[in-house]
């Protein structure tokens, strides 16, 4: 396993092309948490789902594209329900 499930604190594993909850395969699934290995075109390293599940949110990722094509940076995040969501980088620090 690479980690706990946020959802039921089952194993999560690699399986196919994305990390999922064990719970989350087979015939008697009880758990809906799976996350992909590639998100809006981004391959998503395994080290940075570690980090995710064990963290509750990875590095600073680039080179996300967005619906209209323009590529963006953001944290993965897990939300409160245990789904994967996007943190976006404060703009505060950039500004003097």
């Amino acid at each position: 396993s690479i980690g706990e499930c946020p959802k039921c604190k089952g194993p999560v594993y690699e399986h196919g092309r994305a990390f999922v909850c064990e719970k989350n395969t087979g015939k008697d699934r009880k758990c809906s948490f799976r996350t992909g290995k590639v998100i809006l075109k981004r391959d998503i390293e395994k080290e940075q789902v570690v980090k995710l599940l064990k963290e509750g949110k990875t590095d600073l990722i680039p080179n996300f594209i967005s619906k209209r094509g323009r590529p963006f940076k953001a944290f993965l995040v897990l939300k409160s329900n245990g789904d994967v969501g996007f943190e976006f980088e404060s703009k505060t620090k950039d500004k003097k």
